[in-house]
């Protein structure tokens, strides 16, 4: 995903994003690092693998979304940084957990957390990170919204965990339906997406506006979602050793559109694109432009990305 920045004239120009984005990461490397006298970094496996998994690679989506949505909604700039840092340490423990679940051994180009270091410690590297991305939430500089922004925080992990175990029930079980996909792709991805712009939202004491962001988000997760399918439908396809995946273009091939499953991913694809670009278009002081500009962006060239 390409870094795009652009702030109307009502934003807080005084905050630079690009500086705020590698402010995340180091903050992101802070809130996992060892802080006990009694610990030695040389036994403290749990950090050094979390760092790992930090460090290896990605564009920071998530931390970019709640950057651009803070700035244009006027937050302070360590409530940016503590919102965006807690969103992408939960990302990160989701990563984790989902390469050790499907015994993936590579991501973003590199080995994947559990291959390095084992399952049991990709296990508790996750955990950090997600336990570090509540204490980042702690930081936040209203006091009276902190239990608000940690209630959603534990909602959408709570989504990101269904979607997982439904995603583990077609493991076993083969959909056909697309309204499952839909359904799981939305707990997956759309919880993690929603998440960056619903945190700034509260913290902005705009409340009113959650609803629009879930929109555009979860129409943009799905449609994402495809896209990623179609180049790893071959990658999907069930294999001795390997059980069954959700994937778009299977779905739609079990449901009977054998010749024309492709076709009709992509074409599901830029539909729901295109109603997440209009929908995050409508959010306040420009607030949703990251996420329409990338929705644009795949919508008109999807087999480049």
């Amino acid at each position: 995903m390409m870094h795009v920045y652009t702030l109307t004239s009502e934003t807080n120009l005084d905050i630079d994003p690009f500086k705020l984005t590698a402010d995340v990461k180091a903050r992101m490397i802070e809130l996992t690092s060892c802080s006990f006298d009694t610990w030695s970094m040389q036994n403290a496996q749990a950090e050094k693998a979390a760092h790992y998994q930090i460090n290896s690679g990605g564009g920071l989506l998530r931390a970019r979304l709640a950057i651009h949505a803070g700035i244009s909604l006027n937050l302070e700039e360590q409530d940016v940084i503590a919102l965006a840092t807690a969103v992408e340490l939960l990302h990160n423990a989701s990563l984790a957990h989902d390469d050790l679940n499907d015994r993936d051994l590579t991501r973003r180009g590199v080995k994947t957390v559990w291959s390095v270091f084992g399952d049991n410690i990709a296990m508790c590297a996750g955990n950090l990170m997600l336990s570090a991305g509540y204490v980042s939430l702690s930081s936040f500089s209203v006091p009276h919204l902190v239990p608000k922004l940690i209630s959603l925080f534990h909602q959408r992990i709570t989504s990101l965990i269904h979607g997982q175990c439904e995603d583990l029930s077609v493991q076993t079980t083969p959909r056909n339906d697309f309204e499952t996909y839909e359904t799981i792709a939305i707990g997956k991805s759309g919880s993690l997406l929603s998440l960056p712009l619903e945190l700034c939202f509260i913290g902005a004491g705009m409340d009113g506006w959650l609803s629009q962001v879930r929109q555009a988000t979860n129409a943009f997760a799905i449609g994402y979602q495809i896209l990623d399918d179609i180049q790893d439908v071959n990658k999907d396809l069930p294999r001795e050793d390997k059980p069954h995946s959700l994937n778009a273009v299977l779905t739609l091939k079990a449901a009977g559109h054998t010749d024309k499953a492709e076709e009709m991913a992509r074409a599901i694809s830029h539909k729901y694109l295109r109603a997440a670009a209009v929908a995050a278009d409508q959010l306040p002081n420009g607030s949703g432009y990251l996420l329409k500009n990338i929705a644009d962006r795949l919508a008109s060239n999807p087999k480049n990305d």
